[in-house]
């Protein structure tokens, strides 16, 4: 009977605590012991960064790698200035129903203000970016930031591929240059005939990580050889502002960065390309 009676008096006195500190005392007490439900997911958001400066209205690619093993999930942008109220500040903040594939083509709403922000993907949570009205002055890419490849396809006819320098940094950065890439190639070669677009004037394009300019180029009606056809390797030059050249060449015998010319000095092969388009 009177151990009945203490372990009454220990729960009463137990109570008395809780009532006397409140739910805030409650909440914190809950919250320091263990939690063991969902495992932490591993894995992390790749972009945004904690340098990104998002622009409103803009459209950019969310990446992240890991995140758990749902087919879906949600992603939630979380303003700092408001993080104690809630997780997003209005209904289109909240994307549901997003395929977990580790990339999310994401719009900034116009309406949001300037200010720090993350997002919540899934189980993930990105560092703290800047949303904001006009794109800031990102760093000039350096050449350690660029890498660029060539890719042709189609082997009968006309032939088409694409030349693109990516943003390999993980950073934001500003490639200045020219509009245009030139080929250059050996010149005791005399039957290739390059028609490449001729740079008009210094251009800026922003990149974020892992974005890219590009410019198709095209082998029309060729090779058409009488004779043999050989392997050409070429180099692709773009000069970035204060006349800084970056030369692409085919230094490890990529394939992607040679050309077929026909061996005969009297088939003519041509190779075009235009002006560079952001991607």
């Amino acid at each position: 009977m009177t151990r009945n009676r203490t372990l009454a008096l220990i729960a009463v006195g137990a109570l008395v605590i809780l009532v006397i500190f409140g739910r805030g005392f409650v909440s914190r007490l809950l919250s320091s012991l263990p939690f063991t439900g969902v495992p932490a997911s591993t894995g992390e958001v790749i972009f945004p960064t904690a340098n990104s400066s998002l622009v409103k209205g803009q459209t950019y690619t969310l990446r992240w790698s890991g995140g758990g093993d749902e087919k879906t999930i949600a992603i939630f942008v979380i303003d700092k200035s408001l993080e104690s109220q809630g997780v997003s500040v209005s209904a289109g903040d909240r994307v549901y129903d997003v395929p977990n594939t580790g990339t999310y083509s994401y719009t900034v709403l116009p309406t949001l203000k300037e200010g720090e922000y993350k997002l919540q993907i899934g189980t993930l949570t990105s560092p703290y970016f800047r949303i904001v009205d006009t794109p800031p002055d990102a760093e000039i890419c350096q050449s350690t930031d660029l890498a660029a490849k060539a890719e042709f396809e189609g082997a009968a006819g006309t032939v088409y591929g694409t030349f693109t320098i990516t943003n390999t940094s993980t950073e934001d950065c500003t490639l200045v240059g020219e509009n245009s890439v030139q080929l250059n190639y050996d010149s005791n070669i005399n039957n290739i005939k390059v028609n490449f677009a001729k740079p008009t004037a210094t251009e800026r394009y922003q990149l974020s990580p892992g974005a890219s300019v590009t410019t198709q180029l095209q082998i029309p009606n060729g090779p058409q050889c009488s004779s043999d056809v050989q392997p050409v390797t070429v180099s692709y030059r773009y000069f970035m502002e204060n006349n800084q050249q970056l030369t692409f060449v085919d230094a490890q015998g990529q394939k992607s960065f040679m050309i077929n010319s026909c061996v005969s000095s009297n088939d003519i092969t041509n190779i075009e390309a235009g002006s560079f388009a952001t991607k």
